[in-house]
């Protein structure tokens, strides 16, 4: 079997997304990409037990057949050759041969049959919405998910389709963030997908165009335009319930992000922990380093509108990651005192909330 192939960005980038996905493993088929050629039409797979992705590969075959490859080795070749020149792979007994003017690279195979394909259940639900709603979802929230920590069940994100609404949560148990969009589906159900499968949605997000969401009772299979699938084990375990941390609404004020971000980037400089002391009284807000025995200190001002007075520590970069998704230019900064949770919203987007919870200095 030959296939021929003409370098260009639709083949380089589907190459990365498969190699993105084919990682080192215990089984070394598991590093390859698998190539199918049918009827007249090339789909690449790449699996590393946990996502999956298949898509259409810009070759032309001259017969049916199947092999896997390094699927790095071979993104990176195709990267290195120019855009437009053309070439072809040849398909030979344990090996494929990539051929493009003087250049001749030669790559083990393994056999398309021992290469393993996901099953993803029978289809239970569907949900369809835009890449671009999908990826702001996933935008808005990813940061405060958990990292390694001992309840798996937070290093992920949690998504929920009910009453024709997407919602995804995250939270590492310090700061939460929630965010949601429409969605065509009559269908509820919900799932925890993994933080490695959120990574590489926001990547096809940016294609455009719409997303179908397939779940099953272990999977999500995401459907793109094009004919691009993703599909992705779910994390098994149950999520808080989110709900009971969002506090009802309090005593606010409203803050100018850009003024409070750059106030807290400053001090973060200055503090060689994360704790910074917010004192409030009056249209002020008085923002200092936590600790009187750093050897470097420093305190700054940000004016506010509203609110009470208000004297509580928080951690400095769990603040500026809620911060970030707001598109408004001021925050509705909400708070109950020095040991409840601080609430932010965006005035222009009622969709977003972000939790920080409080520290003790």
């Amino acid at each position: 079997m030959q296939l021929q192939f003409q370098v260009g960005p639709e083949l380089t980038d589907a190459l990365k997304t498969l190699a993105a996905i084919a990682r080192p493993s215990t089984m070394p088929v598991l590093e390859n990409m698998l190539v199918e050629s049918a009827g007249g039409q090339v789909v690449g797979t790449a699996n590393d037990f946990v996502n999956q992705v298949r898509l259409v590969l810009p070759l032309e075959a001259d017969a049916d057949g199947a092999f896997t490859v390094n699927a790095k080795r071979l993104a990176s070749v195709m990267q290195s050759l120019a855009t437009g020149r053309a070439g072809s792979l040849t398909v030979e007994p344990d090996k494929v041969v990539l051929k493009s003017g003087r250049t001749r690279c030669v790559m083990q195979t393994l056999p398309a049959d021992e290469y393993p394909l996901m099953d993803v259940g029978d289809t239970a639900h569907t949900a369809t919405l835009s890449a671009a709603a999908f990826y702001t979802c996933m935008d808005r929230t990813h940061a405060a998910m958990g990292v390694k920590d001992v309840r798996y069940y937070l290093n992920g994100l949690f998504t929920q389709v009910e009453d024709g609404r997407l919602l995804t949560v995250a939270t590492d148990g310090h700061r939460m963030a929630r965010y949601s969009v429409e969605v065509a589906s009559d269908a509820a159900f919900d799932g925890i997908l993994p933080r490695d499968s959120i990574k590489e949605l926001m990547k096809l997000c940016k294609a455009g165009g719409d997303v179908t969401i397939t779940a099953t009772t272990s999977h999500y299979c995401f459907e793109f335009d094009g004919g691009m699938t993703f599909a992705t084990k779910l994390i098994d375990g149950r999520f808080p319930d989110y709900q009971r941390v969002i506090p009802p609404r309090r005593e606010s004020c409203t803050i100018d992000v850009a003024e409070l971000v750059q106030t807290l980037n400053r001090l973060c400089l200055m503090a060689s922990k994360d704790g910074i002391v917010m004192s409030k009284a009056g249209d002020e807000i008085e923002l200092s380093t936590a600790g009187v025995d750093l050897p470097s200190q420093g305190s700054d001002a940000v004016n506010c509108e509203g609110g009470g007075d208000l004297h509580a520590g928080f951690n400095a970069p769990y603040l500026l990651d809620a911060l970030a998704p707001v598109r408004a230019d001021s925050i509705i900064f909400d708070y109950g005192g020095s040991d409840a949770a601080f609430a932010i919203y965006d005035p222009d987007d009622d969709q977003y909330l972000g939790i920080v919870m409080p520290v003790r200095l």
